[in-house]
């Protein structure tokens, strides 16, 4: 009898627990994104499937994950609580770091060579164009990874590239003969050649700019060629060759 009197209690204990977990002071109020700049906080949450007044018991994480991980503009996914009402969803973003021209089109790609999306016009500072790729003749997806040969030293580059340097270097550019070569806003070419030693054809770039390239110089630099990092060469406005 002690034993059934257990049983019982133990059940309806269970019973209760089950009923106020599905209750509606478990139910879902508010949805908050963080780490999104270019996705809109409505578009996380919608691709999030995500609703008010679901059960926070009963939201499937992984699934969650997932929707949002479909969108090539997300990288990784974060979800927490904060009980008894609230899921924040953290979402890390791809960064883009250039810009390919493709049929009249300027398709934001980031350092790994993911396609991130396409817009009308160049985004502007801070993502270059990257030029002198051999391009399918098919018409990119969102999502697909850049497959040119060329891509990866280009890409080598634009990852490289300090906030600095992201504000005056507007193109990057392959070519077949010469490597590779930046373009600054205010008309520099810098030669960087061979996509090695990168780090250190970065920084001599930049300190060559920072003391001869800028806009207020006397005589301004029009040329930089880093390619042998011990031996640049400079051609100056006015200068012949």
């Amino acid at each position: 009898m002690r034993r059934l009197r257990v049983f019982l209690l133990v059940g309806l204990l269970v019973a209760g627990i089950l009923l106020f977990l599905r209750s509606s002071f478990w139910s879902l109020a508010e949805i908050r994104v963080e780490g999104n700049e270019a996705l809109s906080t409505a578009e996380v949450i919608r691709l999030s499937g995500l609703v008010p007044g679901q059960n926070l018991f009963r939201i499937r994480e992984q699934e969650v994950r997932e929707r949002l991980l479909l969108h090539p503009r997300i990288k990784a996914v974060d979800l927490r609580y904060c009980w008894p009402d609230t899921v924040v969803v953290q979402v890390e973003e791809r960064r883009a770091v250039g810009a390919i021209p493709v049929q009249g089109w300027f398709w934001e790609v980031d350092g790994e060579g993911t396609l991130l999306g396409s817009k009308a016009a160049w985004p502007g500072k801070g993502v270059p164009l990257l030029t002198g790729m051999t391009l399918p003749a098919a018409k990119p997806l969102p999502g697909e990874r850049v497959a040119a040969p060329e891509a990866a030293g280009l890409l080598a580059v634009a990852r490289r590239l300090a906030p600095e340097m992201r504000a005056v270097v507007q193109e990057i550019h392959y070519s077949n003969a010469e490597g590779i070569s930046l373009f600054t806003t205010n008309g520099i070419e810098v030669y960087l050649g061979r996509p090695d030693e990168l780090e250190t054809k970065l920084i001599l770039f930049w300190a060559i700019y920072r003391e001869e390239g800028a806009a207020e110089a006397r005589i301004p630099v029009t040329y930089i060629d880093v390619s042998h990092p011990k031996a640049p060469v400079l051609r100056f406005a006015g200068a012949g060759g």
